[in-house]
């Protein structure tokens, strides 16, 4: 998956239900440590395939948006893009339909490839930074958001 993000090694325990990442934002390390979302995954009878590899439809409304999961029973972990999870397998395609102020957002994440790990190669813990929520980093970039925009608007001209 490619996408831009501030986020940095992000690591992701089922087992345990916590994820954490390493980021960096306006000169800040921080280091967030949560849990991850609990979802209520209605599960449908819809099947398909994407890169060859069987597939079941799932689908979910969750904080104002519609979320249409395709996952893989037959691959581990049960999770997928960004804090997906709670499904029995591998999310493969994940699509979410938002509506904000009468506009209709749809952002897909869809898979490309699978490669299987070298039996060497090593899992790094993220373990860097100001250790905070998922919710006080929201609330983190929100105040430097406006506080560098305070700097813009507040910018005098120099000839």
């Amino acid at each position: 998956m490619s996408m831009s993000t501030i986020d940095n090694n992000i690591y992701i325990d089922y087992q345990s239900k916590e994820f954490k990442i390493e980021g960096n934002y306006a000169n800040k390390k921080f280091l967030v440590k949560d849990n991850l979302p609990q979802y209520n995954w209605i599960i449908q009878r819809e099947k398909k395939e994407i890169s060859g590899i069987k597939v079941t439809k799932a689908t979910l409304n969750y904080e104002n948006t519609d979320i249409e999961a395709w996952f893989a029973s037959d691959i581990q972990p049960k999770g997928g893009p960004v804090y997906f999870n709670g499904l029995p397998g591998l999310i493969l395609e994940l699509k979410s339909y938002t509506k904000l102020e009468g506009e209709r957002y749809e952002t897909t994440f869809t898979l490309i490839k699978i490669d299987k790990a070298s039996q060497n190669e090593k899992i790094v813990v993220p373990s860097k930074g100001t250790v905070m929520t998922e919710k006080e980093k929201m609330e983190f970039i929100k105040e430097a958001n406006k506080k560098m925009m305070e700097t813009y608007q507040n910018k005098v001209d120099k000839d």
